[in-house]
């Protein structure tokens, strides 16, 4: 994503500046410090090795060139703007008329919402408005495979985890969104939160998901002979129901199917033909 390379640009450069050339054991040391959750740094540290290679040897180093062609190697877009620190994200961004927004987290990582209170936050300076889960219009779910990730807790439903959004404040500045988020007043019913996996699957221990969300969707089944496991499967599906409002008769599903390698599924009779 580029947020941490500048960083790291920053504690490698001094290497680039001397007058030997710097090992791989040189830049994994100086990389030590810096924390990305994207790579394993196997690539950077590489990318190091072949910079200072490069530098030695009197080489310009320049992007691969490429076609667009698919199947042909693409740099990533906007790199060079990435790496450098150049490209703004969204701390960066600053309009005029641009209103903040801060968000309530839950206090408890299991707990029960039984009322919320906005009066003192809605009167706190510069506040246009405070924003709860009966705002969102559409879906309130989301996730990769399933969807079991509420985007705000409602009033009445339990938390799973601190990081779980109750209410947003919007106001005119940042900093009067953050204190009036700080006035929001929220009655719990405090839960024992749900810690250990292997108590997690004892009959007595509460159910993280209630609601069985993580269940597979009843509905049709992989096609006979499809080695497809439940969870790819499940996806695939879910792909499926959300195609069938565009008014698509049949569409071609390719998987493994004993020696063919794809199959139609028919919409409006529910099944692959």
């Amino acid at each position: 994503c580029g947020f941490c390379t500048p960083g790291i640009l920053m504690k490698v450069w001094p290497l680039f500046e001397k007058p030997e050339q710097p090992s791989r054991e040189d830049f994994v040391k100086a990389l030590n410090s810096n924390l990305c959750r994207c790579t394993g740094f196997k690539k950077i540290v590489d990318s190091c090795v072949h910079a200072a290679e490069a530098i030695q040897q009197g080489k310009t180093l320049s992007l691969p060139a490429y076609t667009g062609k698919l199947g042909d190697s693409l740099p990533k877009y906007d790199s060079r703007r990435l790496a450098t620190g150049h490209a703004p994200y969204v701390a960066d961004v600053e309009l005029e008329g641009m209103l903040y927004g801060a968000l309530k987290f839950s206090d408890h990582p299991r707990a029960k919402v039984l009322s919320m209170d906005f009066s003192e936050a809605g009167a706190h300076p510069g506040v246009e408005r405070i924003v709860t889960a009966e705002d969102i219009p559409g879906a309130r779910h989301t996730g990769l495979i399933v969807q079991d990730w509420p985007l705000m807790i409602e009033i009445g439903e339990e938390t799973r985890y601190i990081g779980d959004v109750l209410a947003v404040v919007v106001a005119d500045t940042e900093k009067n969104a953050r204190e009036a988020v700080q006035k929001i007043n929220v009655d719990y019913e405090v839960l024992t939160p749900v810690t250990d996996p292997k108590a997690a699957l004892e009959s007595s221990s509460p159910q993280v998901h209630a609601k069985k969300v993580l269940t597979s969707p009843r509905g049709p089944t992989p096609p006979s002979g499809s080695n497809m496991p439940s969870w790819k499967w499940n996806v695939v599906l879910r792909h499926l129901q959300r195609m069938e409002s565009k008014s698509i008769p049949r569409v071609r599903v390719f998987m493994r199917i004993g020696r063919a390698s794809a199959a139609s599924w028919d919409f409006p009779r529910k099944r692959f033909v």
